[in-house]
């Protein structure tokens, strides 16, 4: 067999991307999946958060040309698509974190954001279930939101499909040989094919794959947790996704109980999925400091998960320096948000040589060995 475009992998990202690239009008092309399902990996263990409150252009750019599609996404996938508009509320606990809070909405209401700082006072009057004695302000963005990630990538997986496009479960690549036309890949199991061109969406599984091509790609995988208490009554239906400023813990409403995360500063970079019981009680703490009546709340069940982070805490969108070879990765916990706009961008670079929708020559691979990273403030 053999195809115009390969994809490597069947995740948010490489879904998008195949949708788009058929939208673009490359139909012959195939995506291989390593997992007997696809989006069954990183992209459906996140929080599904959408936010535009970065500090740089190119995160805010991104956030901003997805919010517009996860808003008409029902239409154009023709899915069942919730997008959970209550916004994102970043709290200040110390007066840097406050002042850099202060930059950062100037920042983005240059590039129309419509984000707010909050004091105090405004925070408890609208967010009574918090606890915020030792809160200076915050700061507020009402577009700002959630989603379940499993719909949509489920979304593109149908339209793809309609549009001509393959998928191969159970196929994890093994071995790629260049051709005088593309490549020749070699899946477990045996089975080879061809293709022109190749895009890897490999997600945690990035320098792995990518070291198949002979290009080692800087993104590594970083376990991040969760935990999902039982419904209770403590936090409203409505409620924004909150980021606590003193620990980095956030939280959001879920089937009415109360979804949990909070990075381990300390955890070095690993393939490893299973839950830290130990590091899981200590967000548990951080979640009750914040919200006491989480106290009542019973954990319901937890799992962990994998980020892929770059050192700048940017993708890496571009064609790798074998031809006819692209990436998608390193999005540093924003891939789920920042989806629409990687497969459209990545879609158009593959199909007429530049990106057009954005200017994305700022996540190109060489970056990092010329020395000019971007620097992302607002990291979760």
């Amino acid at each position: 067999m053999s195809y115009e475009v390969a994809v490597i992998g069947g995740g948010i990202i490489g879904c998008s991307l195949l949708y788009h690239l058929a939208r673009e009008g490359v139909t012959n092309t195939a995506l291989f999946e390593k997992e007997e399902f696809i989006a069954t990996g990183a992209t459906s263990k996140s929080a599904g958060g959408i936010r535009q409150q970065f500090t740089t252009e190119i995160n805010i750019k991104l956030s901003q040309f997805s919010l517009k599609k996860f808003l008409n996404l029902h239409t154009e996938l023709d899915i069942e698509f919730s997008f959970h508009q209550h916004g994102y509320l970043f709290l200040a606990t110390d007066e840097a974190t406050l002042l850099q809070y202060r930059k950062n909405v100037e920042f983005q209401r240059n590039f129309g954001v419509d984000v707010h700082l909050l004091t105090t006072g405004e925070i408890a009057s609208r967010w009574s279930y918090m606890r915020l004695d030792d809160v200076l302000g915050g700061t507020f963005c009402q577009d700002d939101g959630y989603t379940d990630p499993y719909e949509f990538t489920q979304g593109y997986a149908k339209c793809a499909r309609k549009l001509g496009a393959k998928f191969f479960h159970s196929h994890e690549l093994v071995r790629a040989t260049p051709t005088a036309d593309g490549f020749e890949l070699e899946f477990a199991g045996g089975k080879v094919v061809r293709a022109k061109k190749v895009a890897l969406c490999p997600g945690p599984s990035a320098r792995k794959v990518t070291r198949i091509f002979g290009v080692d790609v800087p993104a590594l995988p970083y376990r991040r947790q969760m935990a999902l208490t039982v419904p209770y009554d403590g936090i409203p239906k409505v409620m924004p996704l909150t980021i606590d400023g003193a620990n980095g813990m956030y939280l959001r409403n879920e089937m009415g109980g109360a979804l949990i995360g909070a990075v381990n500063p300390a955890e070095p970079s690993s393939e490893n999925q299973s839950v830290d019981d130990d590091w899981m009680m200590t967000q548990l703490e951080y979640a009750m400091n914040r919200i006491p009546s989480l106290e009542r709340a019973e954990l319901h069940t937890s799992w962990a998960g994998l980020y892929t982070i770059t050192p700048d805490h940017h993708p890496i969108i571009d064609e790798l320096p074998v031809k006819n070879l692209f990436f998608a990765g390193g999005f540093s916990g924003h891939g789920i948000m920042h989806s629409p706009a990687a497969g459209q961008c990545l879609a158009e670079i593959i199909a007429h040589g530049e990106a057009t929708s954005i200017d994305i020559s700022c996540l190109s691979f060489d970056r990092f060995e010329k020395g000019e990273l971007l620097h992302e403030l607002n990291v979760i």
